[in-house]
């Protein structure tokens, strides 16, 4: 028996609703991207209005509901919406402007982008531009519509997209990768700073101390283009396109609105490779051009041409530039130093994972496939280092951590030091040292042949001896893991260790090495699964990391109270396992639900609930403990001062207010007390007797009930002995 449709219960429309109803279904039918009761193609999100109203009613709104602009998920459809909120949408379409809200203007914006990939395209494109402009007060939607018209006109009108990016600037949500092919179809070259953003991403690391400089690197990076773009009859930006090969798209994966635009429209057929590709050797070395010439013209002398650069840069000549804009290549080296680095090199070479290159191109031609090194950790010979001004490397500035860290980027002082530290000279180092070893063990670990990679690990795992550690590079990289504080680079680290901890059923190293790790989302999942496949358990640290994909976040209390909150989750873990069972039985994914409407019950989601149990269960005890223990150091500081400067009449008035609402804090007591004698010595007896007597009410056993007498005694003879005005004559 067929199974029947049960109509929802809806409230009638009456003859003039209805009417109007369909006096709008007609004006928006001829719109480009409304569809009624069909879908053209299949698409992201279901861009259709049903006109079933037994199914899908609709209602008018009362007068005091005609807007609505409250929360809306990311993908808004038709169907989410109700009977009133489907009757504003249909009448903004229909030309209402007063119902102008942000929701609507995201859907509009769905529905255009699905004609990308019908013959309507271009009425599309029009109508996404006059979306754009009557969302001008909507910074939000507007952005969000500024990009995917972006994509529009590179495809559909590229002499448009010139005029148009006068005037939009793509924000972050273009990936650079599509932002270049739109540059390339118009035919047109990019700002200095896309072009010095795409030469980031191909491995270009810019020095410390870029500060003010960056304003001046990127019109030279522009300028050098402009010129080597004449004499080559072609844009930099194409380029990039033509010399750089590309992955394949990926189905599924970044399906947000605008790559699914970008793919509709062509724009987007897999993700640059720039760090391995002609083109990559190409941006590092403009950009490097144009750091230098910004660098020589710092120096007073005269000016570097930053196209010869680039042609000597191609052509092989990399030590004509020295690619450093921190300055630290401006050191001169005594001939005492240079046989100094001389001999700390010899040493340095021995040590496992550690690249010594002449000159920082040939990091470039390393990077670019000859050698699989990180030119991050590569120590390059032509860089100075100096003697020391201090017995330890930390009076000079410390570079940035594991993002932009690297040989370079120390400066000469720091490189002294760091290459007695590599050698095994009892340096204290700098965090930063740390993340520069890191990373040459790390590239050093991906090039090991599989085989003697597994007995290195193998050798590691049954032993751990010491001695191991001068040739074991899992070893190192454990090291290093358990003795840095930087977060990305334990993230990074604990990439390579939890498979190897998982694989050797190591419980205990597991366990310590995922709750003292802050990890990411992304790692979230795959890092929970290999705890439980090695046996380990999570504590209330690494419960708090896991809880943040199922939707909980660190607010400012739980980063200020994370120990205490982490502590309180571990005994609610451990009551949930009693009742229920160990939570690695349960699958690591995050809850959903399925067909049936039934929840799946994973790990992440059960660490999320307990993460927000112990989190209210600590914010109720700070709101019922006194106010002092709930201040910082700093706010307490802070009441402090104003209790000194409060006026000599102190204890009356307007600052018997303060006092009132501190009274209760025994803690301040001693706070009182200070102020109070200290006043009383200085002779200020008005204040020393104010702030003495509430010392004395909060706690009666204190010095401040001997001292309050003397002070009220001083304040007596300071009155008796006060001259007494005669009105005048």
């Amino acid at each position: 028996m067929a199974r029947s449709i049960r109509a929802i219960p809806q409230k009638t429309l009456s003859p003039d609703d209805r009417a109007s109803f369909e006096q709008m279904i007609e004006r928006i039918r001829p719109l480009v991207g409304v569809h009624l009761n069909k879908q053209p193609t299949p698409f992201i999100l279901d861009t259709r209005i049903l006109l079933d109203l037994a199914r899908f009613p609709v209602s008018r709104p009362t007068q005091s509901r005609v807007a609505w602009g409250g929360y809306f998920t990311y993908s808004p459809t038709y169907t989410s919406l109700s009977p009133e909120q489907r009757w504003n949408y249909i009448a903004w379409l229909a030309g209402d402007e007063n119902l102008n809200i942000q929701l609507f203007r995201i859907m509009r914006l769905h529905a255009l982008c699905a004609e990308f990939t019908t013959p309507r395209r271009l009425e599309a494109v029009v109508a996404l531009h006059d979306l754009y402009v009557r969302s001008q007060n909507d910074s939000v939607a507007q952005s969000a519509i500024g990009n995917i018209l972006t994509l529009a006109y590179a495809a559909t009108d590229p002499a448009r997209l010139e005029s148009w990016l006068s005037e939009f600037n793509p924000t972050t949500a273009i990936p650079t990768d599509v932002l270049v092919r739109c540059y390339a179809a118009a035919n047109i070259e990019s700002s200095g700073a896309t072009l010095l953003e795409i030469a980031t991403r191909c491995n270009f690391k810019l020095g410390r101390g870029m500060g003010g400089r960056r304003a001046a690197i990127e019109t030279a990076i522009r300028e050098i283009a402009e010129r080597w773009g004449r004499h080559s009859q072609t844009t930099v930006i194409r380029t990039v396109v033509e010399q750089t090969p590309t992955l394949p798209t990926i189905v599924g994966y970044g399906d947000t609105l605008v790559m699914w635009a970008a793919r509709a429209l062509g724009l987007a057929q897999g993700s640059f490779l720039f760090d391995r590709s002609e083109a990559g050797t190409f941006m590092r070395g403009l950009a490097a051009a144009a750091q230098e010439q910004v660098r020589s013209q710092k120096k007073g002398s005269a000016p570097l041409d930053g196209l010869d650069l680039l042609n000597g840069i191609l052509n092989g000549d990399g030590g004509i530039v020295q690619f450093d804009l921190s300055g630290s290549a401006d050191y001169v080296m005594t001939p005492e130093e240079e046989a100094i680095l001389a001999d700390k090199l010899e040493r340095a070479k021995k040590v496992v994972g550690v690249k010594i290159v002449k000159q920082e191109w040939d990091v470039f031609s390393y990077w670019s496939g000859r050698s699989n090194e990180s030119p991050e950790s590569v120590i390059i010979r032509s860089l100075p280092i100096k003697t020391p001004t201090s017995p330890e490397p930390w009076n000079a500035p410390t570079p940035p951590t594991y993002a932009t860290a690297s040989y370079k980027a120390l400066t000469p002082e720091q490189r002294w030091w760091y290459l007695d530290w590599l050698a095994g000279e009892p340096v204290k180092p700098l965090e930063t040292f740390f993340t520069v070893r890191y990373k040459g063990l790390e590239s050093t670990y991906a090039r090991l042949a599989l085989d003697k990679l597994r007995d290195q690990i193998e050798a590691w795992m049954a032993e751990r001896d010491p001695r191991l550690l001068s040739k074991n590079i899992f070893g190192l990289i454990e090291d290093l893991f358990e003795r840095s504080s930087d977060e990305y680079l334990q993230r990074a680290a604990l990439e390579q260790l939890m498979p190897t901890y998982s694989a050797y059923g190591d419980a205990e190293r597991a366990t310590a090495a995922f709750n003292r790790t802050p990890i990411s989302t992304e790692q979230a999942a795959r890092m929970t699964t290999h705890l439980w496949e090695a046996g380990g358990r999570i504590d209330g640290r690494g419960l708090l990391y896991i809880a943040r994909i199922g939707g909980f976040n660190h607010t400012p209390l739980t980063r200020e109270c994370f120990d205490p909150i982490a502590e309180r989750a571990t005994q609610l873990l451990a009551e949930w396992e009693d009742d229920n069972g160990s939570i690695s039985d349960l699958p690591v994914v995050a809850y959903s639900f399925g067909r049936a409407k039934k929840k799946t019950l994973s790990g992440v989601y059960v660490a999320a609930e307990i993460a927000r149990q112990a989190q209210e269960e600590i914010k109720a005890q700070r709101r019922s403990a006194p106010r002092t223990t709930r201040m910082s150091a700093d706010e307490i500081e802070a009441e402090r001062v104003e209790l000194a400067d409060l006026p000599t009449n102190a204890g009356d008035g307007p600052a018997e207010a303060i006092y009132q609402q501190l009274a209760t804090d025994a803690t301040l007591a001693t706070t009182y007390l200070a102020y109070g004698a200290g006043a009383l010595e200085r002779g200020d007896a008005t204040i020393a007797v104010a702030f003495l007597r509430r010392a004395a009410e909060i706690d009666p056993r204190s010095a401040a009930s001997r001292l309050l007498p003397l002070a009220r005694l001083r304040l007596a003879e300071e009155q008796s002995a006060a001259p007494v005005a005669h009105p005048a004559e």
